[in-house]
């Protein structure tokens, strides 16, 4: 008998582990009960990744694009699985990340398994249980030595049959159930997974960046010491403490890695290797070229521009959360002039040979100048281009870190932080960040052109 098992995800900009994420469940079960919900991905590795999923028979759904949908994350995979437990599609529903893989492994002496039919056998076992299930095992990578994990049992990660589902937490650790007799039967199975957490620093710190964007204030040292909220385990790697994930178990096994190679599984090991080399570009001809071409544009938008109201208000910081409200009340001035510096962007933009690339332009971020042209330079470019903006002094200035409203951060190290920006910016965000450009960009501005 066919045990019919689907697997439900929620991820964004995954494209480094995604692939390998959906061939290696597709080796587990049928494409058409893979759910996976992409929460606004704009990296076109990630976006094209989906799509041949989607050709596949893959559900992909684009409906919960915001991070307000990523905070109740919980509530859209709970309504997920009670959907298809109310279809009868699958006999069993498991949620999961984007870094968790599943396997089978019944005694930690005994090595894992990844195919279908020994996943079917066991299940097939579970079908009649009421109650719901608990993962086993978990292996969490080691981040020097390819073939070594971390075993930890106590993470609750769980997965639903017969009994139907009526709540679940953000990071499906704490699910409800529909009755009570199920709520007090947690069953054992020997369903193990995989994580794929520990990245390298600088990855992981990007990552964290990208999370909490929407919950601080800001991330200077002091505002990050003061967070209280969701995720508080993000703060080491915000503050840049580097310590790697320990438990008390520790297991050696090639099992995993055996299973990629033989599968044909395009594994991104090197993304796990503190060795991972610098990704940021290096300079050539063609971004000189085109930060003279943003300079120009610049001082010609400026110039253009005569009596535009900038007088700072009392000196209140900007914050993340607000920004759009806090640039308002920042400075004096008013819908009309706003307009007037769209018209005047219009008809003053860059030279083709900048705008109509077809690779990623980059951007240096040292001073306020040349974060006002970063600001522009989302203006002006295509939806085709990708935006890479290398931010040096990101740690220390709240105006750089406004970027992250409307970019990425694909790596982060103690000094610079390298951002992507994402073309699908908010229009009514974007107004706002247009005003925080004239404040950088008139010589009136209260700013300072000052680098590091």
């Amino acid at each position: 008998m066919t045990v019919g098992l689907a697997i439900v995800l929620m991820q964004k900009d995954e494209g480094e582990l995604l692939l390998a994420w959906i061939d290696h469940h597709l080796g587990m079960t049928s494409p058409e009960r893979i759910y996976i919900f992409d929460n606004g991905s704009t990296c076109q590795k990630t976006r094209k990744i989906l799509k041949d999923a989607e050709g596949k028979g893959v559900h992909i759904s684009y409906e919960f694009s915001s991070p307000a949908d990523f905070e109740r994350k919980g509530d859209i995979i709970c309504k997920t699985i009670q959907s298809i437990q109310s279809e009868h599609s699958s006999d069993f529903v498991i949620p999961l990340d984007c870094d968790e893989f599943l396997g089978l492994q019944s005694e930690p002496d005994t090595e894992p398994k990844f195919d279908q039919r020994s996943i079917n056998d066991h299940l097939h076992q579970l079908t009649q249980k009421e109650g719901f299930f608990k993962v086993r095992r978990h292996y969490f990578n080691h981040p020097h030595e390819p073939d070594l994990y971390h075993i930890n049992n106590t993470p609750g990660k769980y997965f639903f049959g017969c009994s139907i589902l009526q709540g679940l937490d953000v990071g499906f650790h704490s699910p409800k159930m529909a009755d009570q007799s199920s709520q007090e039967q947690c069953l054992e199975s020997d369903l193990i997974a995989f994580h794929y957490h520990n990245k390298i620093f600088s990855i992981r710190r990007a990552n964290a960046i990208n999370k909490m964007r929407g919950r601080v204030n800001n991330f200077t040292k002091d505002e990050l010491e003061r967070y209280i909220g969701l995720g508080m385990h993000l703060l080491k790697d915000l503050r840049g403490i580097d310590a790697p994930f320990t438990t008390p178990k520790q297991k050696r096994t090639r099992a995993f890695l055996n299973h990629v190679q033989t599968s044909k599984i395009a594994f991104p090991h090197d993304i796990f290797q503190e060795s991972h080399p610098n990704t940021s570009p290096k300079g050539n001809k063609s971004r000189r070229q085109l930060k003279q071409e943003l300079s120009k544009l610049r001082r010609s938008v400026t110039a253009k521009i005569e009596n535009f109201a900038t007088i700072p208000s009392s000196g209140a910081t900007i914050r993340l959360q607000a920004a759009g409200a806090d640039i308002k009340r920042h400075y004096n001035t008013n819908y009309s002039s706003l307009q007037k510096l769209k018209r005047t962007i219009k008809r003053h933009r860059p030279a083709p040979s900048t705008t109509k690339s077809k690779g990623p332009i980059t951007i240096n971020i040292r001073n306020n100048r040349s974060l006002a042209n970063a600001y522009l330079a989302t203006f002006t470019a295509n939806r085709q281009q990708n935006i890479v903006f290398d931010c040096q002094n990101f740690w220390s200035s709240i105006d750089t870190q406004l970027l992250t409203l409307t970019s990425s951060a694909v790596q982060a190290d103690e000094d610079r932080v390298i951002l992507r920006h994402e073309r699908t910016c908010n229009p009514k965000l974007q107004k706002q960040l247009m005003l925080h450009f004239l404040m950088l960009a008139l010589p009136q501005s209260a700013f300072k052109n000052k680098g590091r």
